[in-house]
Parts: structure tokens; C-alpha cells; sequence
């Protein structure tokens, strides 16, 4: 294990955190049957003592003979049951409405983050997790994978089908999404296709419910508290907002290093930099190029979220203050940029490195939003710091190329004025 403290103990100890970073960070942790919850993910210290036992598939599909571990799918299986009726006890307590995207994520969602969701009101930084939220939280890691696949697609302007359950089947079959790279340890076939039906219509049933029918309230003990619908619903919304910022990330990246149907030639300063220039056009080139029309609808509809939307979906919009456009332009006088720039090329990538930055600072705040009322809701302190992670804001490219470009690097305090600072070793620049 690392040194390092993870998520959830810096949850607990009241430094930065997200529940996102909680989430993920957590595969070392085992359940009552002695399994980390992350079985191939987890590090290697933490499954020296689990066994493991692979076998070759036995059912007859694409993963036919490939390897199955079948200590780690045995007691997932035993929990099956209970997992479904707790997926359909939580669709149930849902808004009516028709399958969709999104309503599916927020379903994936709370199996997924069920195991983090218990530590954190336990106020525990171990396990014995309770083998059915292990259980939900194994089977919903795939369908987590397939899901926010297939949004971000959606995300960049690709056209998906209505949710269905043959539609999603179709969609994820075509990406192998559901099959493990190592192991195949997803169950039966009919299992699979139930527990596909569940997390879609929240039933056994292929079809959905009529437009406008009511839903059927559990009552009793099958009824799921509000606090895992607004969790789920609110991290469903996070992990949407960091979609949507990759497909915009990339947009700029675009920008940055293309012109048109070609690289940008730029001269670079080291032949490293240069190859790297080139293969990462390459790369951008052999994709179809994104479109940000669409952006806004992956933003969600509170108060504090209007200007990201307009702006995420429409880049031409100028937001960068003539301070802020200063700034960038000033860091490019210094001289210590890896690429040589023209004064026309240089005013050109301030311009969109500024543009870049307002947006960044703009997600950066929404997100902090968001996290504040995930905190309220856990019962957690709202001072604590926010912790950026892989589902908050996945990796943005174009921020290490504004590192190449301008000798700066970008350093985020998140908050309701969520501050950006670019420094180097000789200075530190606060962009406002």
C-alpha cells in the first residue's frame, strides 16, 4: 500500500477530498468474505492472501474459454438477488419517466459508490464491507465503464438510440465494454441480461413503463432512503460534468495543435517535444472531431450553472477580462516557452489558452458546488478543501500543452471563487 492517505482518510481527517476520489480510491478495502473490492484493481499487497482460481468460461458467448476467476464470482453471484431488488426498489422510488441515459447512470451510480457511501456515515477507514453492497459495487463497475464510454461518445456528438435494453446490449457487445481485459467474471448470460433490464426499466420486464404511469412506491423496509437518491442523482451530475469537460478539453486541444486536417507547424525547441507534437496530432487526427453543440445538455439545470453551459456548448464565445487576457499574453514575453511563436501565433494561443482557463475556472466552481451538497448531505464539514479527481475533471490535456506553451503551470484552489495561479520556478501569477 502507499504511504500516502487515501481519499476517504482524508475525508475523514477533514483535509481535501471529493466522494468521486472516495469512490475510486477504495479498491484495497475488503469485504465480509475477505475480497478487495477492486479484484484486479486493487494493489498487489492487498490480494497477496485472496484466492484466486481461474477457470475457462463456460458460457457460451464471446467469452468462451477466455480466463474466469471463480472465487472472486462465486459470492457476487450469491448476492444477485439482492442486489436486483435493491436496484428496483431504487427505481421505483424515482420520478416516473421512460428510460434514459442519464436516469440509467444515476441506477449505476448508487451500487457503485454503495460500499463508500456506508464508510463514509460509518465513519470507518476499513472494511468488513457488508458482501451485498460489495456485490453491487463489483457488478456496477462494468456497467459504470459502459455507461460514461457511451456518454462521452454521446457527449462529442455521436447519435445514440433511445435507452433499451437491446440497445445498450447492442452498443456495449460492439465495445467489448462489459468483458474484462485479464478475466470474465460477469456471470451467466441470463443473468447479465437481467440485471441489464433492472438497471434500465428497474424490472424483469424488456419493456418500458407507459409514458406518465405511475411508479410503484415501496414501502417498508424496500424503501430507499432520499439521502441515495440525491446522492446518487448529484454524482450522476459530477461525473456528467466531467464528460462533458474532456469532449470540450479536447476541442481545445484541437485548436492548440491542428490546423484544419493537418498538424500545426510549430517549432519546437527540443526534437522530444517535437516528436511528442506529432504523435499526439496523429492521434487527434485518426478520430472524428468532437462537437461542443451538444455540451449543454450534459450540464445540469441549477442556479449556478447557466453561464458553463452556454459557454461549454459555445466556444466562440469570448470570456477572458482584458486583466486575464494580459495575463496570458505577459507569460509569453518571458521567454520560457518549449515553442517558438510568431507575435501574430503567439496572440492567437493566449487568446485560446485564456478562453481555456475561464471555462476551467467555471467547471472547477460548479463542481465545487456540487461536492458542497454531497457534503451536506453525508453530514460531512462544508470547509474542507475539494479534491480534483479523474471523474471531476478528467485529465485536461490542453493545460499541459498551456505548460509547454507559455513555461507555466497551472495551479487550482477550488472554491465558490475558485482561484487559478500559473507559476514556475521563477514566478508565481494569479490569473484575474
Amino acid at each position: 500500500m502507499s504511504d500516502q492517505p487515501s481519499a476517504l482518510e482524508d475525508a475523514l481527517a477533514g483535509r481535501p477530498w471529493a466522494l468521486t476520489g472516495v469512490i475510486v480510491g477504495i479498491d484495497h478495502i475488503r469485504d465480509v468474505n475477505g475480497r478487495p473490492l477492486g479484484e484486479r484493481r486493487a494493489p498487489a499487497d492487498s490480494r497477496r492472501d485472496v484466492p484466486i482460481e481461474l477457470v475457462p468460461c463456460p458460457y457460451h458467448d464471446e467469452r468462451h474459454g477466455r480466463p474466469m476467476n471463480r472465487p472472486a464470482l462465486e459470492p457476487t453471484m450469491r448476492q444477485f438477488a439482492a442486489v436486483g431488488a435493491q436496484v428496483e426498489s431504487f427505481h421505483a422510488s424515482l420520478p416516473a419517466a421512460p428510460p434514459s441515459w442519464p436516469r440509467m447512470l444515476s441506477v449505476v451510480l448508487d451500487q457503485f459508490s454503495a460500499p463508500a457511501r456506508y464508510l463514509l456515515l460509518e465513519r470507518r477507514s476499513e472494511g468488513p464491507i457488508p458482501a451485498q453492497l460489495a456485490a453491487g459495487h463489483k457488478l456496477a463497475a462494468g456497467y459504470l465503464g459502459a455507461l460514461m464510454t457511451l456518454l462521452r461518445e454521446r457527449a462529442a456528438g455521436a447519435e445514440l438510440p433511445a435507452l433499451s435494453v437491446e440497445s445498450f446490449s447492442e452498443l456495449v457487445a460492439a465495445r467489448g465494454s462489459l468483458i474484462g481485459a485479464s478475466e470474465v467474471c460477469a456471470g451467466p448470460p441470463h443473468h447479465i441480461r437481467m440485471l441489464t433490464r433492472r438497471l434500465v426499466h428497474g424490472g424483469d420486464r424488456d419493456q418500458a413503463p407507459a409514458p406518465g404511469a405511475a411508479a410503484e412506491q415501496p414501502t417498508g423496509p424496500t424503501a430507499v432512503p432520499p439521502l441515495r437518491l440525491a446522492l446518487a442523482q448529484l454524482l450522476a451530475e459530477q461525473v456528467q460534468l466531467g464528460l462533458a469537460w474532456a469532449v470540450f478539453d479536447e476541442f481545445t486541444e484541437r485548436a492548440l495543435l491542428l490546423e484544419g486536417d493537418a498538424p500545426r507547424p510549430l517549432i519546437c525547441k527540443t526534437a522530444f517535444l517535437a516528436d511528442r507534437l506529432q504523435g499526439r496530432a496523429s492521434e487527434l487526427l485518426a478520430r472524428p472531431a468532437p462537437r461542443t453543440r451538444g455540451l449543454a445538455s450534459m450540464v445540469p439545470e441549477r442556479a449556478f450553472t447557466g453561464r458553463l453551459a452556454v459557454t461549454l456548448s459555445t466556444p466562440q464565445i469570448d470570456l477572458p477580462s482584458a486583466s486575464e487576457l494580459g495575463v496570458m499574453q505577459h507569460l509569453f514575453s518571458h521567454g520560457d516557452s518549449a515553442i517558438s511563436l510568431d507575435d501574430d501565433a503567439r496572440a492567437r494561443m493566449a487568446s485560446r489558452l485564456a478562453n481555456l482557463l475561464c471555462r476551467y475556472r467555471l467547471l472547477v466552481q460548479t463542481q465545487w458546488h456540487l461536492e458542497q451538497a454531497l457534503r451536506g448531505a453525508l453530514g460531512y464539514p462544508l470547509d474542507a478543501g475539494l479534491a480534483l479527481g479523474s471523474l471531476l475533471c478528467p485529465r485536461p490535456r490542453s493545460l499541459e500543452w498551456l505548460e509547454v506553451l507559455t513555461g507555466h503551470r497551472v495551479q487550482c484552489t477550488p472554491g465558490p471563487r475558485t482561484e487559478l495561479t500559473l507559476r514556475n520556478h521563477r514566478r508565481a501569477v494569479a490569473f484575474e
